[in-house]
């Protein structure tokens, strides 16, 4: 798969991110770090530091997990009951009956299972943002950030069924992510069969047949459709020859149809 430009550009100025220079300003002072250029020797930079790596990354995580990530309050309130596990109703709700605030609770959860794969981004985000920042700090190296930032391909179980997701922001690489999403189709649910147009004039038999329709009844409607392709005398033995072998057409037409059709809706009966 093919890397985007877009994680070398970001990751490169990450640590010009207001957020983060006030992080690693703050740690290297406590600390007493000195600020690593471009072409320095780590290593040379940090004799006669003694330095508890492990504390200096949470205080970095603490920072970061405090940012004022921008999103919308609304979303904002959903993420805090996907992070907590508890819903937290907005104060005009609170004022509602016990059995409205049941249903609105009902709703976010179903709004919380929709955006559980953005979710799942912010917080890998949170913790990429840590370990980039950190990076930054020690080595002065400034690692790709993930293709992720910009869009992701996901498969979940969404209301009992298998469903992929595909995310992308303004910074995606939109044929990247498209790439992405037709690899994991094809290996989810496997090669799709086409609807021809063939297969397709054979809809409105299958619909007859769905409705309690019998062969018969549909060839029928076929012959009502098509009078110049039969006999006009529907008593005649070559009428009736006509009428089976449309019959059997209709058959394997709505059957190649419904194979399609079940493949379509994931039925593997």
């Amino acid at each position: 798969m093919r890397r985007m430009k877009e994680t070398k550009l970001f990751g490169k100025l990450l640590p010009a991110n207001i957020d983060i220079q006030g992080i690693l300003k703050k740690v290297r002072k406590k600390y007493d770090l000195p600020e690593i250029e471009l072409g320095d020797d780590p290593m040379e930079s940090y004799i006669g530091h003694d330095l508890d790596y492990e504390s200096i990354y949470r205080e970095i995580e603490e920072g970061v997990q405090k940012i004022e990530w921008p999103m919308p309050e609304s979303f904002k309130a959903l993420y805090l009951a996907h992070k907590t596990g508890k819903i937290t109703l907005s104060k005009a709700a609170e004022d509602a009956s016990e059995e409205l605030q049941n249903e609105i609770k009902i709703l976010m959860q179903g709004y919380i299972q929709i955006l559980i794969p953005t979710f799942t981004r912010i917080d890998a985000m949170i913790e990429q943002t840590t370990n980039y920042a950190f990076t930054y700090l020690i080595t002065g190296e400034t690692p790709e950030v993930d293709e992720s930032w910009f869009g992701e391909v996901q498969t979940r179980e969404m209301f009992g069924e298998t469903m992929i997701i595909a995310q992308a922001s303004s910074a995606s690489d939109v044929k990247a992510i498209s790439d992405q999403f037709r690899a994991e189709h094809r290996r989810v649910f496997g090669e799709q069969p086409k609807i021809t147009k063939g297969r397709l004039n054979a809809a409105d038999h299958l619909r007859m047949k769905y409705e309690g329709k019998s062969i018969s009844d549909i060839a029928d409607n076929y012959i009502l459709r098509h009078p110049t392709e039969f006999p006009k005398d529907p008593r005649s033995k070559k009428y009736r020859t006509a009428k089976k072998k449309k019959e059997q057409s209709i058959k394997k037409s709505m059957q190649r149809l419904e194979e399609v059709f079940r493949s379509k809706i994931g039925d593997k009966k």
